[in-house]
């Protein structure tokens, strides 16, 4: 009788949540493993059987626990694997300025590379690097970049030019 009883409990709140719910015996699901810097979803083995929070996709586990908003990052995007291990502690502090991927920045006055946070445009398959390295050797074979993001120059260099757009 408890053991029904349960079992209906279970299923009535499966319902209620609109398929948060999976069994006992599902061996992995999928749970929020960050909201900022990105909405992403990871895998796990761990508490399965609970009826909230777990998914049986990643993509009901972005749909469902972000909305509209849906993730940011997904498993299959460059750098989900390092972005997933970096905010494993909820330390999401090393990844808030990193780039997912890098694109030729700028080719006057300096030639650099800037990195990009955009799924969209990390995704595409022409013009997008992993590294700031490789996006200045493949961008400028001349020599590279003339600034590099870790130069104390290089903030500057922006800077500059958003206030020549506002004087204009």
């Amino acid at each position: 009788m408890t053991k029904t009883f349960l079992s209906v409990v279970v299923a009535v709140a499966c319902v209620v949540n609109q398929g948060y719910c999976l069994t006992t015996r599902a061996k992995s699901c999928w749970e929020v493993a960050s909201w900022h810097p990105e909405l992403a979803c990871k895998k796990t083995t761990e508490d399965c059987g609970r009826v909230w929070g777990a998914w049986k996709t990643e993509k009901k586990c972005c749909k469902e626990a972000f909305g509209d908003d849906d993730c940011t990052l997904l498993s299959d995007d460059k750098g989900y694997k390092k972005y997933i291990e970096d905010t494993k502690d909820g330390d999401a502090k090393k990844v808030d300025k990193e780039a997912r991927c890098w694109l030729t920045g700028t080719w006057h006055p300096e030639l650099t590379c800037e990195g990009s946070r955009d799924r969209e445009l990390c995704k595409r398959d022409w013009g997008v690097w992993e590294t700031e390295e490789e996006c200045c050797e493949e961008s400028f074979e001349d020599g590279g970049c003339t600034l590099m993001s870790t130069d104390d120059d290089y903030g500057d260099l922006y800077e500059d030019e958003e206030e020549e757009e506002t004087e204009e």
